[in-house]
């Protein structure tokens, strides 16, 4: 007797993933190259893992000062994530903020996988900075701008 399970057993393939039958639109599937493509790169996952120790927006100078990297390659990291929909920007005055944009389901999902995979080096470098220069703002404002690397201030 044939039950709904071993139909479905049935419609697998050895290796036991389901066949592509071309059911995808050919949007979606662009939509969700995109999404890896963005993923695809070391400077961006950095980028995610700060904003998500952070916890709050954070703007592109305190990035910039946690990850040890030149402001342009911060805002470029920034601009692919944001075209891919995993960054939000607002304006505060002077500075733009930069968070994860969590009303994308797929987002919450992105950073759950990068809070597993970072888990390990929740002490890491980044993590530890970030959290140091957030401590800098007076209330919830940045207002250092570029720390200078060589004073460590």
């Amino acid at each position: 007797m044939r039950t709904p399970e071993r139909e479905k057993k049935s419609a697998l393939t050895p290796s036991g993933s389901v066949p592509y039958d071309g059911s995808v639109t050919s949007a979606c599937l662009s939509e969700t190259a995109k999404l890896f493509k963005a993923l695809s790169d070391e400077t961006r996952l950095r980028v995610l893992h700060v904003l998500i120790v952070a916890g709050m927006p954070v703007c592109v100078c305190e990035i910039t000062d946690a990850l040890e990297l030149p402001q342009y390659q911060v805002s470029k990291a920034l601009s692919h994530l944001k075209t891919a929909g995993f960054v939000e920007a607002t304006r505060k005055g002077t500075w733009v903020y930069h968070a994860i944009d969590t009303n994308a389901g797929v987002n919450r999902d992105v950073v759950k996988i990068i809070e597993t995979r970072f888990a390990s080096d929740a002490e890491c470098h980044d993590a530890r900075r970030i959290r140091e220069r957030l401590k800098l703002r007076q209330g919830d404002t940045c207002v250092v701008g570029f720390a200078e690397r060589k004073t460590g201030s």
